[in-house]
């Protein structure tokens, strides 16, 4: 018998093995999206918890910050009182009750439910100046006591004529163009580091130290400090525009401590921190502020070298009260070697024409100075082209010496400006016996006698230099110029400081 076998089951298990076939495969493809998309979830999620924490980390920041702000306006101490800038001052409203509104202020970032906006408080949030280190009333005043922390309330201030002061120039009559920074200024300190360990290896090998190696070296020395100079500038610099960048952001206005003048002196305390590091641009009377720190801190007074000598031991600096001397800006550098942190920078500028003029006939006179030989051979108007005859307090100020560069470019002049303005003391030689009565309360001195040193005996060619060779100097030495009109806004308000009353009442005095 012949079995005949059916195609329908064969029909149907092919349709079976499709259909399992599909149905696999849309199990496979629902594990694999779902998979997908629960990634992308936990990252998002992920993204937002980042973002969340950021957000309360900068919140909590302007929390401590109003806090701190907050402490220091409830500081309490006999003799000084805190005190809300001028109408001059103020460069945004001010709230009435400035304890309650940061008080408020902070309740709002902790509980924005809660935060009613105080009438008359600026919607901007008003932060003390994060230069203070700690909310203590000495770091206040030393904050106060810095001219550098309130230039804005200066700006507008025209500097007028005054008995004793004859004061020719305005800063309206220049123009001034100052750059951003140059990010290749200040390259040297690293190549010179490098360049002297080498020398002194070298030295190490050989007896032979000639003049002209130890020149080499002295230079380097030079160069080293220059570049230290330039360094912190530039870090400075970067971190104040990184401040004022966030400032603008976050809608934030600095406010920097104000106290009612003049601050309660108790002299023979004195206002600034030692060691007291003057420095004597010549022909400003330098000469006799060392008379006056030697009388109160005799053997702890000394006058420096002009520049730093490789080599050179500076324990003989360690542990002084004052040090005087034709150095640059930047002997703090070796302080801190020392680890000494704490130091006042203080210096004397003068009329730029007139210290011009007095620099050059003062050559002229001596015939044993390094700079006779030029003087004698030159007329004034040819030596204000040369680097003794220009920009000699811009110079000083900036650290950067004539080794570097012959003239000061803007870079140093920034540079100047801003350690002009970091000066915990500046006194004008036109001024002289002001500035004696006040470096005796800056300074705790004991004895402002008025002796005067290392003074021209003839200046009747003084007189007889003409106007317009005194404009040509004046054209040549524009960024003293500048740098003189900011240390007279300096001076008024260290008047202001100390008590104008006080200082006409020790100018009446026998001194």
């Amino acid at each position: 018998m012949i079995r005949t076998i059916s195609s329908k089951p064969k029909l149907i298990r092919v349709l079976g093995l499709i259909i399992g076939s599909f149905i696999l495969f849309n199990l496979i493809y629902t594990f694999y999206t779902s998979s997908t998309d629960s990634t992308n979830v936990k990252a998002y999620l992920a993204n937002q918890l980042e973002e969340r924490n950021r957000q309360l980390e900068n919140k909590q920041q302007e929390i401590d910050s109003l806090q701190r702000q907050l402490q220091l306006l409830q500081v309490q101490e006999p003799g000084y009182k805190i005190n809300q800038p001028t109408e001059q001052q103020k460069t945004t409203h001010q709230p009435v009750d400035k304890i309650k509104a940061y008080s408020d202020r902070i309740a709002a970032l902790e509980n924005p439910s809660n935060f009613t906006q105080p009438e008359g408080y600026p919607i901007s949030t008003q932060l003390v100046s994060p230069r203070l280190k700690d909310p203590s009333l000495d770091s206040s005043i030393q904050c106060f006591l810095t001219y550098y922390n309130y230039v804005k309330y200066y700006s507008d201030v025209d500097v007028h004529p005054s008995i004793g002061a004859p004061h020719r120039y305005q800063q309206s009559e220049f123009e001034y163009l100052v750059p951003t920074p140059n990010p290749s200024f200040g390259k040297v300190s690293k190549s010179a580091d490098i360049l002297m360990e080498m020398a002194a290896i070298e030295l190490t090998r050989t007896s032979n130290f000639d003049e002209a190696t130890k020149r080499q070296l002295d230079t380097l020395e030079i160069k080293k400090i220059e570049g230290k100079n330039m360094e912190e500038f530039q870090k400075e610099e970067k971190q104040e525009n990184e401040l004022k960048a966030l400032q603008e952001k976050l809608n934030l206005v600095e406010i920097p401590p104000f106290f009612q003048l003049p601050l309660p002196v108790a002299h023979p305390q004195p206002l600034i921190p030692a060691p007291y590091l003057f420095l004597h641009i010549p022909k400003t009377g330098g000469n006799s502020i060392h008379s006056l720190f030697q009388h109160t801190f005799k053997s702890h007074a000394t006058q420096h070298w002009t520049s730093p000598d490789y080599g050179e031991s500076y324990t003989k600096i360690i542990g002084k009260k004052s040090i005087v001397g034709h150095f640059n800006y930047g002997l703090h550098f070796y302080l801190q070697e020392a680890g000494i942190n704490q130091h006042s920078y203080l210096t004397l500028l003068r009329d730029p024409v007139d210290r011009v003029i007095s620099h050059y006939y003062y050559h002229r006179e001596r015939k044993e100075d390094e700079g006779h030989a030029l003087a004698i051979n030159s007329t004034i108007e040819e030596w204000t082209d040369t680097p003794r005859g220009q920009n000699e307090q811009t110079r000083v100020l900036s650290g950067i010496t004539s080794y570097t560069e012959d003239f000061p470019s803007m870079e140093s002049f920034r540079m100047a400006l801003s350690h002009l303005r970091k000066m915990k003391f500046v006194g004008l030689t036109e001024r002289y016996e002001e500035t004696a009565i006040l470096m005796k309360y800056y300074c705790g001195l004991n004895s402002v006698s008025i002796t005067q040193a290392n003074k021209r005996k003839d200046r009747t060619m003084d007189s007889k230099v003409s106007q317009d060779v005194r404009m040509l100097i004046k054209e040549k030495n524009w960024m003293d110029v500048y740098l003189y009109e900011e240390a007279v806004k300096m001076f008024e308000r260290q008047l202001d400081i100390v008590g104008r009353d006080i200082v006409k009442s020790e100018m009446k005095k026998k001194i």
